[in-house]
């Protein structure tokens, strides 16, 4: 083509033209010796205004332009996704490949898209010759890559006519005309790309109302400031608040079909982390990972390219995003930022010296933006079959110092339907994402409820709760800096600490974590439901205990402190989990936090109590296997169990008694005088009522001997009972069907059984360890083996799943512990050894005896026995699998000894029974191993709660059993507070209570019994608590199971109810007399 005009002007991107009649806007001219692509912006009269989107170094008056006719467009086809182009749509990678030059040449002439690859073309809709095709019409389809497998060939907008030819399936190149069409004898091909003009919107039948959300893995967003499938999204900050970490995350983990992501005048190292994150970054389809890179295509135009080329990256990604709308597929859009091509705007208007308006932007600034924006939204497409798709597209804005007021963002902010106002005080205090919540706001809120509510009906109702608790947060703070936190109302004090929950463990995110880098709308929502649940149920407990039996927001928080914590590790739930998983987790938690708010009511509920001193009587003695306890002021303690069947005595003295009630005596004169008497005739009787529980369930085992101890395992929901006989034999015990039925582990061989496990997440599997190895079964109808490791290698003695059911600890001989996982590789439907990785192992000699993880999962407990060797626990660490702390029990163990120990974590702390004469505990505050201290009974422990105190263990005695060594501790679940014990001849299991005031109360109480369980002509052999009580009766509860052997030979599980009503003990007379 000829020249058609000439330079006559320079001033940087604008070039003026003379001699260029016939041409027309936003045409694309070739300026210079160089061919650099330009585009006229203005025309007056025979004069051009021309803003080049290259360098022109080097231009001089009378330099040659040449004219195109065509407009700025693109190539849209196949090959646009997994590549990374500037703003008019160059291909970079190409172009480095050429040039073999970190720089674009100037002039470089590259096709868009690559004219030599072929595609796999397949037909489709079955068009045939003959048949009438429109805009739109889709063709046939193109396997682009393993993510985006359906890249549909449509008929281009405007083209429409009689089908002449039609390509079979085959291997084609772009320009390959796969379609034929002819109208009024014009013939028209149908190549596999098209083009079209960036500065024009591509046609659509009609625009609909977005329906669904937008899913951005940030729980901030999905759960206050929802976007829509086709809304519009701003997202302001000043520089460090993480505007484009944000952009970033949505195109890593959005719901979207495909990303477009430009990067408009932002510095290059962000686009160069974006082309190295994102191949990293998988996501499974058909069993296959494959990269999301492989749905997203980049447009960078960095701050070091020519400012020009800024105005037209953004119409280029959104042109982009029409297209693969346009074949029915949500986009999302990342503009970062919108800042930068507002001032390449400015720039162009400066030199063109058009009127400045606001900051010197352009007076059309608004105008220009609105019409960027209006080109997203939910459409109808064009064309066969019918199809809908959108467009999202969420803008970065920078203004200056974070100035919301900059005319770019108050442009912004009257267009855009949802604004994610970023504050740079939360990024400075290191909160991210540093979403405002208070200046932040969602317009789809209403459009989205009965999206949401699919997932869980309460979902608006949550939402609304949770910004009021900020809100009124927001509000309180000022009072709080004026006149303290003291002043406030206990509600109000409430209110805060919930809504600090919900800023630093809920709102807040780290990205840079394996279980917080994405947050699935399942989990979003579970944790809005447990923390709103905690919340409500705090401030009802207040509003009923108040008056003279008030009940502040200290009570609660020290009563439900273990309960805050498990709130605020909900977020170390891992993402990678199925929504029925984080349903069935977090509707546990929720019930667990009404059932300790139930437990608490009750305890509050002995507050209504009075006392009554009958006349003195002699001292008493304990029934058989307890002593008296420590003489408290002569008082005696008695209460009355759930059911009213028995008194416990929990406290006996020479004289005087405490009843303690859970009625309100009107007329307590009356009924002094009764007491008396019913006191002065418990108190001269030499033997005591005590609470011996009636067994449950009955099973009654064949005659079986062994060497093998025997063991208990509850299944999670307590539905179900495992146990190993001595001589290695396994049977599960229904307690709903009543029956029992029995594993048949031999295999190839006898193999016996040492213990067995549970899994928590799959309540059908059960993992089975003896001294040949581990195997696996699983309930398909019938009890089925899926897998085993056999050899000395895997012989295993205990075994312990981690709370999430995601690793199995298996102790073996010589001190070594296995760790296998992950959970996946159980619960699928084809299970092999080969899918287990052993993730750990260390050997330090002697005996791994017994196992225990934490209930967050944050450390698993392990007890090493060695002979002449001081017995320790070792502590080690889940996430870096160090040892966290190593804890001496004290003298080395006796040669040839036999020591029967165990392991039970008591919410934060371990507790453990050792074969000595005592119950020792070593105390870990908060599941780690700092601040661990060591005290005897007896002696102020205040002091070494203190940081930085040396690890140790604390010994505490049980009352009348200092001569028996303690063989076995099993820990109540639901009431932290209560063990059952086994000792070295005894035929009886001990059920003792410990103090509910703390750790420091042990240095001013201990273990209380109250209640013994018995069979007769039996003696226990091992016990276990369940998590969860089979509910029948409505009363709730625990269940202990013992494994009885009997004196016949025979063997029996039994089951026992254990109903407990937590008792408060007063200590001293003052305190008895203080309630008169």
């Amino acid at each position: 083509m000829a020249a058609t005009g000439t330079v006559m002007k320079v001033s940087g991107p604008l070039v003026v033209a003379e001699n260029m009649s016939g041409t027309k806007m936003y045409e694309v001219v070739r300026v210079g010796k160089d061919r650099l692509v330009g585009e006229i912006i203005r025309l007056e009269g025979d004069t051009a205004s021309i803003q080049v989107y290259e360098d022109t170094s080097g231009l001089t008056v009378g330099d040659p332009l040449v004219k195109t006719g065509l407009p700025l467009s693109l190539e849209l086809g196949p090959g646009i996704l997994d590549g990374i182009y500037d703003g008019i749509q160059r291909p970079l990678e190409r172009i480095q490949q050429l040039a073999q030059s970190v720089f674009v040449p100037r002039g470089v002439d590259v096709p868009n898209l690559d004219r030599e690859k072929q595609w796999d073309y397949t037909p489709e809709n079955n068009i045939k010759v003959g048949d009438l095709v429109t805009g739109g019409d889709v063709v046939g389809v193109v396997r682009e890559n393993g993510l985006f497998k359906r890249h549909m060939i449509m008929v281009p907008p405007g083209v429409k006519g009689r089908v002449t030819k039609v390509m079979p399936a085959g291997k084609y190149t772009v320009q390959t005309a796969v379609v034929e069409v002819e109208e009024s004898g014009k013939a028209m091909k149908v190549e596999l790309f098209q083009r079209w003009p960036v500065r024009e919107a591509r046609p659509v039948v009609e625009k609909l109302q977005g329906k669904e959300a937008l899913l951005t893995c940030e729980r901030v967003i999905d759960a206050l400031f929802p976007v829509t499938l086709g809304g519009t999204a701003a997202v302001p900050g000043a520089f460090g608040c993480g505007k484009t970490v944000i952009s970033q995350a949505l195109s890593k983990y959005s719901n979207a079909d495909c990303v477009v992501y430009v990067g408009c005048g932002e510095r290059g190292n962000e686009m160069a982390e974006v082309l190295t994150d994102f191949p990293e970054l998988t996501t499974m389809i058909d069993g296959k990972e494959e990269p999301i890179m492989q749905r997203t295509t980049l447009v960078a135009n960095t701050s070091n390219m020519p400012v020009a080329a800024r105005e037209a990256s953004i119409y280029t990604g959104v042109t982009t995003a029409e297209y693969f709308r346009d074949m029915g597929y949500n986009v999302a859009m990342m503009a970062d930022s919108t800042s930068r091509w507002a001032e390449a705007l400015r720039e162009i208007s400066g030199r063109l010296a058009e009127m400045p308006a606001d900051a010197g932007y352009p007076a059309y600034l608004g105008a220009r933006l609105a019409s960027f924006y209006e080109r997203s939204g939910r459409v109808q497409c064009l064309g066969n079959p019918p199809r809908e798709g959108s467009i999202t597209i969420v803008g970065a804005v920078s203004p200056p110092g974070g100035d919301f007021t900059d005319p770019v963002t108050s442009a912004t902010l009257s267009i855009v339907q949802v604004f994610w106002g970023l504050d740079k005080k939360l990024a400075q205090r290191k909160h991210f994402p540093a979403v405002n919540w208070n200046i932040s706001f969602s317009k789809y809120i209403r459009i989205l409820e009965p999206y949401f509510e699919k997932y869980d009906a309460e979902y608006s109702m949550l939402q609304q709760k949770m910004k009021e608790i900020l809100q009124k947060e927001d509000d309180l703070q000022e009072i709080v800096q004026l006149v303290g936190k003291d002043s406030l109302s206990e509600d109000q004090k409430c209110t805060l600490e919930v809504a600090k929950i919900i800023r630093e463990d809920f709102l807040q995110q780290n990205g840079f974590t394996d279980y917080d880098f994405m947050c699935p709308l399942a989990k979003t929502i579970g944790m809005m439901k447990v923390i709103v649940g905690f919340h409500e149920a705090a401030q009802k407990m207040m509003a009923e205990y108040s008056g003279e039996h008030k009940v502040g927001w200290n009570t609660i928080a020290v009563a439900m402190k273990d309960m805050i914590k498990k709130i605020t590790d909900m977020k170390f739930e891992m993402p990678r989990q199925s929504e029925e998983h984080y349903k069935r987790t977090f509707v546990a938690l929720h019930d667990e936090v009404l059932a300790a708010f139930r437990t608490l009511a009750e305890v509050l509920a002995t507050r209504r109590c009075f006392v009554f001193a009958p006349a003195p009587a002699p001292p008493q003695t304990a029934p058989a296997g307890f002593r008296l306890a420590q003489q408290v002021s002569h008082t005696v303690v008695l209460r009355l169990d759930a059911e009213l069947q028995a008194f416990s005595v929990l406290r006996l003295g020479h004289a005087g008694a405490i009843l303690q009630q859970y009625w309100h005596f009107q007329c307590w004169m009356v009924l002094h005088r009764l007491l008396s008497v019913v006191m002065s005739v418990l108190t001269t009787c030499l033997t005591f009522v005590w609470q011996r529980g009636q067994a449950g369930a009955v099973w009654r085992l064949p005659e079986l001997t062994g060497a093998i101890q025997p063991h208990l395992a509850w299944h999670p929901d307590a539905a179900c009972l495992a146990s190993v006989s001595p001589a290695g034999h396994v049977a599960v015990h229904s307690l709903v069907g009543e029956s029992t039925e029995h594993l048949h582990v031999q295999g190839d061989g006898a193999w016996p059984v040492a213990a067995v496990a549970w899994q928590p997440c799959d309540l059908s599997s059960l993992a089975v360890a003896g001294p040949l190895g581990l195997c696996f079964w699983r309930r398909k109808g019938s009890w089925q083996r899926i897998w085993s490791l056999q050899g000395e290698a895997f012989a295993s003695s205990a075994l312990a799943w981690s709370p999430d059911g995601r690793a199995l600890a298996a102790a073996g001989p010589l001190g070594v512990v296995h760790i296998l996982g992950p959970h996946s590789a159980l619960i699928g439907e084809q299970v092999v050894p080969s899918q287990f990785t052993r993730l750990q192992r260390w050997c330090s000699g002697g005996l791994a005896k017994c196992l225990a993880w934490s209930p967050d999962g944050a450390l698993l407990a392990v007890l090493h026995l060695q002979e002449d060797t001081e017995p320790s626990v070792r502590l080690w660490s889940t996430r870096s699998w160090e040892v966290a702390a190593v804890v001496g029990l004290g003298a080395p163990r006796p040669s040839g000894s036999e020591l029967g120990v165990s392991l039970a974590w008591m919410s934060s702390e371990l507790l453990l029974a050792t074969a000595s004469l005592h119950l020792v505990e070593v105390a870990v505050r908060g599941g780690t191993a700092s601040n661990v201290g060591a005290a005897r009974l007896g002696e102020d422990t205040s002091g070494f709660w203190a940081a930085g105190s040396e690890p140790g263990v604390r010994v505490v005695s049980l009352p009348g059993q200092e001569a028996r060594r303690v063989l076995e501790v099993s820990v109540c679940p639901r009431s932290a507070q209560r063990l059952a014990v086994r000792l070295e001849g005894c035929r009886e299991v001990l059920v003792y209570e410990r103090p509910t005031c703390g750790l420091a109360g042990w240095s001013h109480r201990e273990l209380s019994p109250c209640g013994i369980l018995a069979a007769e002509g039996a003696a226990p052999a091992t016990l276990a608590f369940a998590a969860h009580a089979v509910q029948r009766s409505g009363s709730e509860g625990s269940l202990l199971a013992v494994y009885w052997c009997l004196d016949n030979g025979q063997h029996e599980v039994r089951t026992y109810p254990m109903h407990f009503i937590p008792a408060q003990v007063l200590q001293t007379s003052t305190a008895a007399n203080a309630l008169f």
